[in-house]
């Protein structure tokens, strides 16, 4: 489950928006949503120029650009342009993409870098650029949005979000459900499947993401294991 979460952190953080944290504001020139981190806020023509690097790498209508701590505590910072969203019944699709720029990163990540596209001081990497498709599911008090597996049919998905959101959940010991406490367990990010167990994903806090292993029967879920990243 490591490598799972060493792999899916950054892409997870881009999807879910790591702007939320900063003021947000709409430049009134082309009507973007910007939000930027005190530390690292681009002028109009830097915008500019990240929204075309971005028209390049595939996200042809822009709705958000935002600034983040890549990781924290670093005085590091990266660009992430978010595409317009395209909803096609419980589908939601966008494409995200990190930009980075010597400024606020190094002249050696650049070097070291297997550049994609770039733009004067920007660039983005190979592997920068994401297709999010996020699953929609009726929760209590709203809506979760969850990049689900192609190993987990839909009504299988149901089962499980349902199963968590109203707390149809045993543990194998009582550790484990200390581990649970506090967060949402009716927002998950990801759901996935391994073998014969299951995995769902949670985000309590702008730096850290929760992996839920766990099996799955009529009765509800068992939480077998789970696993934690701080960024």
């Amino acid at each position: 489950m490591s490598s799972r979460i060493s792999t899916l952190l950054t892409v997870l953080l881009l999807g879910m928006g790591m702007f939320c944290c900063f003021a947000a504001k709409t430049n009134t020139v082309i009507s973007i949503r910007t939000n930027f981190a005190p530390q690292a806020i681009l002028s109009s023509s830097e915008l500019a120029t990240v929204i075309n690097l971005a028209k390049q790498c595939g996200a042809p209508d822009v709705a958000e650009v935002y600034t983040f701590n890549n990781y924290h505590p670093s005085s590091f910072f990266s660009i992430g342009v978010k595409s317009v969203e395209v909803t096609r019944g419980r589908k939601v699709s966008f494409v995200t993409v990190q930009i980075d720029r010597e400024k606020w990163t190094s002249r050696e990540l650049r070097r070291s870098s297997d550049i994609f596209k770039s733009v004067g001081d920007f660039w983005v990497a190979r592997g920068g650029v994401t297709t999010n498709v996020l699953t929609t599911f009726t929760v209590p008090g709203g809506t979760a949005r969850v990049r689900l597996s192609d190993a987990v049919p839909l009504p299988t998905a149901d089962r499980i979000v349902e199963a968590f959101a109203t707390g149809k959940i045993r543990y194998t010991d009582k550790i484990k459900k200390e581990e649970l406490k506090g967060i949402t367990l009716s927002q998950p990010i990801a759901l996935d499947r391994d073998h014969q167990r299951f995995a769902i994903c949670f985000s309590p806090s702008q730096w850290s993401i929760v992996w839920v292993s766990f099996t799955l029967d009529t009765d509800g879920v068992t939480v077998v294991s789970i696993d934690t990243l701080v960024s």
